[in-house]
């Protein structure tokens, strides 16, 4: 993405800082989408259209650290606009603390959804590997691990994440907790495995939870091709759930340049109750800049 500069060395009068920036980018999307079975009142076909720009600010101190803040302002036809996912952060040799609208550390893990805006064939086996959610986490490196943590304490939630990669072969592997009065605490544990080799690229991810007192499983696997401007995907996930069953799609993308793609996909998408199996397709432009 391209940042826009907005201002340089702000805070020039200010004693005790190096300099302070803020920069914007930003993203939308634009296409149809499809499902099978719409909700009551709403076409099987609709338009959809999004916009996001992220506004963030930087700056280092005397001593070396660096500092920022960022938030998003989105906008799209299914709801009003929003400005959300405030976070501030400090980072320096002992790793990036950041503090507001982060995300579960085991929240990168999983195969891809597809689609220029996301048609869902990846959440029947993700449905659990967050639990509770974060409002603070903490990143650093200890050798060639990558290390996440994040917590909750109003929600009574935590996770780590650890993520290794030697050659082409990536692996990650997460634990969620959240606190639950009704049971005993949900627990969750993920782990996923990725490679590219020439063209092609493969990922396999697997779950083990317990919630609400129930045990389970999630699974995903995840195939692509890449050829040129060419992304070719297809992905299949399910859980061990009483009402999911698999969901499974495939998808592709055509890079314009510039920072635009076309995107599409057709799946066949299974939710959390009974007998919502849906066709799900959607084909639009991508933009980011």
């Amino acid at each position: 993405m391209k940042n826009l500069l907005i201002a340089s060395t702000a805070l020039v009068a200010s004693a005790g800082f190096a300099s302070a920036d803020i920069a914007l980018d930003g993203s939308a999307n634009f296409g149809m989408k499809y499902t099978s079975t719409p909700a009551a009142g709403i076409a099987n076909t609709t338009l959809q259209h999004e916009v996001d720009f992220g506004i963030s600010g930087s700056g280092t101190t005397d001593g070396g650290l660096t500092f920022g803040a960022s938030l998003d302002v989105d906008d799209d036809n299914a709801a009003a606009g929003t400005v959300d996912d405030s976070e501030a952060f400090i980072s320096g040799a002992f790793g990036t603390l950041t503090v507001g609208s982060v995300d579960v550390a085991t929240d990168g893990q999983g195969v891809a959804d597809l689609g220029f805006d996301s048609i869902g064939v990846d959440d029947a086996g993700e449905a659990y590997k967050t639990l509770g959610t974060a409002d603070v986490n903490f990143k650093t490196t200890l050798g060639d691990v990558a290390l996440v943590v994040s917590a909750d304490t109003s929600t009574n939630s935590a996770a780590i994440n650890l993520a290794y990669s030697f050659g082409d072969l990536d692996m990650q592997l997460g634990h969620a907790v959240k606190n639950n009065t009704a049971a005993a605490n949900d627990m969750a544990t993920s782990l996923t495995i990725g490679s590219t080799f020439g063209d092609m690229s493969a990922k396999a991810y697997a779950s083990s939870h317990t919630v609400a007192g129930a045990n389970g499983n999630g699974y995903g696997v995840e195939l692509g091709y890449t050829s040129g401007p060419i992304g070719l995907k297809a992905v299949w996930s399910d859980n061990t759930d009483t009402d999911q069953e698999a969901s499974y799609g495939v998808g592709g993308t055509y890079d314009l340049g510039g920072g635009a793609s076309l995107a599409g996909a057709i799946g066949s998408v299974d939710g959390s109750t009974a007998n919502d199996r849906a066709t799900k397709a959607d084909f639009g432009i991508k933009l980011s800049f």
